[in-house]
């Protein structure tokens, strides 16, 4: 290398030094696991690492920065006088970009973008697969383009566009017909003595990618999606809140073309000792050919408990109840946090040893019944 590309090197170098702030971190853990599903034992032993770097860029009229990681995780499931298996897997995490200044806020790449008061059952579930019972709170991010802006008296109003998203996302039934830009918004403002916003969403679809378990075969090769919602939040002494989505596509004769979502919750910490936070909600969902029909419903309330036991342990549970299935499920979890370890045991079971129960929200299995050790590392 000649001196002078030796010197524009080090000029280079510092130059991000002097004012660029980066920053190398990431997060390891560890979960073992036994489960009963139906009439056998099945243990688990998986690894994750998800390592993450940051950089952020100040300018005179906004900040630029960025974020990459990645997510790395195997495991090793074994059946009781059974197989065995293993799965590795390795892809990018979040992958983005962004500009911000004080009103605005401009972010492109792999993204996570959620929004909506509710906690257990999420009716605005429309981007990622958050589950509360999930202790590292993992979802798969979206290839995506989202603008922010932010107006006086906490006025906000977003815009997105998503491109490459091949994988159905959130509560959606069909994934997104391959390279068709989706696209959509939020607005949200206060009112009274909370916040309400309005959503909406807009997306194609393709006969060619229906799962065969849906038996659609009347739908056209490509058809619209819609998506419109309404949520708000109100602090009245106890939390209330409220999520209501609908979908519409035009499925062809064979299949109910509206999906209704409703979410209805409150929450309010208890004086008992320490203070025990409970939280409530009641989630309905229908499929059919008009919208909240009653006649094709799935009705569940779910009750979340957490109570801080000491300035490191924390105890919490929670319960799911069907009212269809007549099924109730329980959550028992543990928590003991560190500087930079956090321990979490967890237990998992139903009513019904012959039942499993799971919606759609977790990329973790807590859907028979089991024991789970989760070990957690933050560097």
């Amino acid at each position: 290398m000649k001196l002078i590309n030796k010197i524009k090197l080090v000029v280079c170098i510092a130059f991000l030094s002097a004012f660029c702030s980066a920053e190398w971190q990431g997060q390891f853990s560890t979960i073992g696991d036994m489960r009963k599903i139906k009439d056998r034992y099945v243990s688990q032993i998986g690894l994750r690492y998800i390592p993450t770097w940051s950089l952020v860029v100040p300018w005179p009229t906004a900040l630029f920065d960025t974020e990459i990681s990645f997510n790395i995780n195997g495991s090793f499931t074994r059946q009781h006088r059974g197989d065995e298996s293993t799965d590795f897997d390795l892809g990018p995490y979040r992958f983005w970009v962004r500009r911000s200044t004080d009103k605005l806020e401009i972010r492109i790449g792999l993204q996570k973008i959620t929004f909506g008061p509710a906690r257990l059952f999420r009716s605005l579930m429309w981007f990622d697969k958050l589950d509360p019972r999930d202790p590292l709170q993992i979802t798969e991010g979206v290839w995506a383009m989202r603008v922010r802006r932010d107006f006086p008296n906490n006025v906000n109003a977003s815009v997105w566009g998503l491109l490459w998203n091949n994988e159905p996302k959130g509560w959606e039934l069909i994934p997104t017909k391959k390279n068709n830009v989706e696209f959509g918004g939020r607005f949200q403002m206060p009112i009274w003595k909370g916040e309400i916003g309005f959503s909406g969403h807009n997306r194609i679809i393709g006969r060619s990618d229906v799962p065969s378990y849906l038996k659609i075969n009347t739908m056209s090769k490509a058809t619209p999606e819609v998506k419109a919602a309404i949520d708000g939040f109100f602090d009245i002494g106890i939390g209330l809140w409220f999520e209501s989505s609908v979908v519409r596509a035009n499925y062809g004769a064979d299949f109910p073309n509206w999906q209704s979502f409703l979410t209805v919750g409150s929450d309010y910490t208890l004086p008992i000792g320490n203070g025990l936070t409970v939280t409530a909600e009641h989630f309905i969902y229908s499929i059919d050919d008009k919208p909240f029909s009653k006649s094709n419903d799935v009705q569940m309330t779910g009750i979340m408990a957490v109570y801080p036991i000491s300035l490191f342990d924390n105890l919490s549970g929670i319960i799911f109840y069907s009212w269809d299935a007549e099924l109730a499920y329980f959550f028992i979890s543990w928590q003991r946090t560190y500087d930079d370890w956090t321990i979490n045991l967890n237990t998992f079971f139903s009513s019904n040893s012959s039942e499993t129960f799971s919606f759609n929200q977790s990329l973790s299995d807590f859907s028979s019944r089991g024991i789970q050790l989760m070990l957690i590392f933050n560097h």
